[in-house]
């Protein structure tokens, strides 16, 4: 791809916010088929302004690790090779958020089948002190819990799109599968707000998407927020916001 694409950090947790920390995918500049680009970015961290956002962007990729490759095979399958300090520090949380970044990171790539690990170029599927063993290859897939109840991939937090009505789209596991959505301006105020049913839900992940119409005087910078409704009270939880 090129333009505006996802590379996923870590949230902290906000109010309504349940668990956590979860994925986030947030907005980054991409030229082409890079993914040792996209892998060298990935280890920069955050942007100061994402860090002291509420909620707070993180990373769980330990600082000083250095990239060493980036293999695209001809089975679809990329080999990541990294320092021996990707694999320091942290229990299974960190240990496990670190591997989600970079496989989801790389999986929005067009043909990835899979990622594999290396360090200091020994092929790792073995983790942590806590051996976590991940899959030769690794996919998204093994790592669903560090997924939200309530998950926006698009529009990615911080993107910036000048289409109207505004796509939505994501997944959830949410009681009857009803995700609730409000866009709000520059200055908080709700500007649309509406539903819309994932494909699954109440025990299962499903897909979600909707069309979102909006008027506003001037571009400027909103957020999307997605909600689950409580059956108890109606009252919102596993709420997420995206800056856009």
């Amino acid at each position: 791809y090129s333009g505006q694409a996802p590379y996923f950090f870590l949230d902290t947790t906000g109010p309504g916010w349940e668990g956590g920390p979860f994925l986030v995918p947030v907005a980054r500049i991409a030229e082409g088929n890079d993914f040792y680009g996209a892998m060298a970015a990935l280890l920069q961290g955050p942007t100061a302004d994402e860090a002291a956002a509420i909620p707070a962007m993180s990373t769980a990729i330990p600082e000083g690790t250095v990239l060493f490759d980036v293999d695209y095979g001809a089975d679809g399958v990329v080999t990541v090779d990294f320092s021996s300090e990707f694999v320091s520090g942290g229990g299974t949380l960190s240990m496990m958020g670190r591997l989600a970044q970079v496989v989801f990171t790389l999986d929005v790539f067009d043909g990835v089948e899979g990622v594999r690990f290396e360090v200091d170029g020994v092929p790792t599927t073995v983790f942590g002190g806590e051996g976590i063993i991940v899959n030769d290859p690794a996919t998204s897939a093994d790592f669903e819990s560090l997924l939200p109840a309530v998950m926006i991939d698009s529009p990615v937090y911080g993107g910036l799109y000048g289409a109207n009505p505004m796509g939505g789209s994501g997944t959830a596991n949410v009681f009857e599968a009803t995700v609730s959505l409000a866009l709000t301006d520059a200055d908080g105020l709700i500007i649309w707000e509406g539903f819309t049913t994932a494909t699954c839900g109440t025990g299962c992940r499903g897909e979600w998407e909707i069309s979102i119409p909006y008027e506003v005087d001037a571009p400027q910078m909103g957020s999307l927020i997605a909600w689950e409704s409580s059956a108890m009270d109606g009252s919102q939880t596993n709420v997420r916001e995206h800056p856009v």
